[in-house]
Formats: C-alpha cells, structure tokens, sequence
C-alpha cells in the first residue's frame, strides 16, 4: 500500500511539471475590488512538444460557499505560452488575504475533464491593491495622467465629492477583452499608449460604452494614431466619420476648464 503511494504522488508532480500557470494580474492594473465582477490575466506554459487543447478555470465560492468555475477552452502550443483573461463575480467579502485557486484541464472538445496542473494565489502574493468602495476609479492608458492627479486621496481636508483613485502606464494588453470587466471603473482615459485592440477588446470597449461607459481619447497634436480618417482605424465603427480641426479660441472660452482664474 505504501509503495502505491509513493507512485501516485511521484506520478502526480511528473505530470504538473508539464504544465505551468501564472497568474499575472487581478482587476484592471492589478487594482480590484469585491463584490464585482473581476478580470483575471494568467498565463499558461506548455513543455510539451505537441500542441494541447485544454480548460483554464478560476475557482471562486458564491454566497452559498460552493466554489463556480469560471474559465474558458485553451489551445496551448508546443513549448509555448498562452495568456488570457479570466473573470468572475468576486465576494463583497473578499480581502486581500483571500486565497483562490486557478486549475488547467484537459478539453475532451465537449467538457472539461482530468487536471493537469493548479497553482493558489492571493491579491497579496501578487501585490493586488484592494480599491475603497467609496472612491471611483480611472484607468489611463499611457504615460501620462492628463492631469487627473487632483482628483486622487488626499489628507483631510479633502473637498472633493469623491476621491478617485488614478491608475496610469497602462498598454493595450492590460486592457480585459469582456465588457463586464469594466464594472469598477468610472472612465478609461486614453492618452499616449499605442492603440491597438484585438477584435475581442473592441467588442468589449463597445459594449461598455452603450452601458453607459466614458472611453475618453486624448489626440496627440501631431500625428494620428487612431487612423480616424479610414475605415480600418482602431474602434473604427465608433470612430468612423470623426473629424478633427486645430483652431484658435480665446483663453476665455476654457474658463474653468483649464485651471483657475
């Protein structure tokens, strides 16, 4: 009986070994919140050297305390890596110590079955900030914060209405390609980041904005990364038909729009 043991668990570890997952990011630049839906961004590795369909699943209890499975089919490529975004309702409960565990699986092309691999992880083994409840919350996608800095926490006396949290040095690639994703964010400010989107994201991008999404876009004064001209543009069925002028306006006409008077 004890030599079967030894070789079910030496069988087991040989099998994890083929197969790896990271778990790279929870909410949007790695700022979450509970008791909304929220975006996962893994990565897999396969080590073997033909390709593998298989299930990725993020294991989170609901109210009851039965763990749903939310994932979605994976191809995985001979010695390659495959990432995607993952996303669930997370408890109103959760904190940043909360542990959930993310699993591969084999795909038989109906359903998931057998496990191939299963790593544990917490908001704070990968240095997930928790966002207060009683602040909003903007994504700024580039370098640059478009001088939203004033809206942010500061020390009391703080006369704003609502402070709001201001993340910043964003890409295309931390952007989830769900619309529900989005569900904590007040805006998403696009600055200088490249725009590029996959086919997914634009869907997900359109989505939210006719829920009432604000996806606010800074153009450069030279150039024209958006294409806005073509047809072929990034968000080009949002943006199709958008034109530009530079013009001339007295400083007046952007009186409490450009700092004070």
């Amino acid at each position: 009986m004890f030599s079967v043991i030894i070789l079910a668990v030496a069988s087991t570890l040989g099998f994890a070994e083929d197969y790896s997952i990271t778990v790279n990011s929870l909410g949007i630049g790695n700022k979450w919140s509970g008791g909304m839906v929220t975006p996962l961004h893994v990565s897999v590795t396969s080590n073997l050297s033909e390709a593998t369909s298989a299930w990725v699943q993020w294991e989170v209890p609901d109210a009851n305390g039965d763990s749903i499975l939310w994932g979605k089919q994976i191809t995985l490529s001979p010695n390659g890596t495959a990432s995607t975004w993952l996303y669930a309702p997370v408890q109103p409960w959760a904190k940043p110590s909360f542990a959930w565990n993310v699993a591969l699986r084999e795909w038989d092309g109906d359903e998931p079955t057998a496990i191939l691999a299963k790593t544990r992880f917490s908001p704070n083994s990968i240095g997930a900030i928790q966002l207060d409840p009683t602040q909003g919350f903007i994504a700024c996608f580039g370098t640059r914060k478009m001088g939203l800095t004033g809206y942010q926490p500061h020390q009391q006396p703080d006369v704003k209405q609502e402070a709001t949290i201001i993340t910043s040095g964003l890409r295309s690639s931390d952007l989830p390609d769900a619309w529900p994703c989005f569900e904590s964010l007040d805006a998403i400010v696009w600055a200088d980041a490249t725009p590029v989107f996959t086919y997914r994201q634009e869907i997900a991008i359109q989505q939210w904005i006719q829920r009432g999404g604000h996806f606010i876009i800074s153009l450069p004064t030279i150039g024209d990364p958006w294409n806005l001209s073509a047809d072929n543009g990034p968000l080009s069925e949002l943006l199709a038909g958008v034109e530009t002028s530079v013009e001339q306006v007295p400083i007046g006409y952007l009186d409490q729009v450009l700092g004070r008077n």
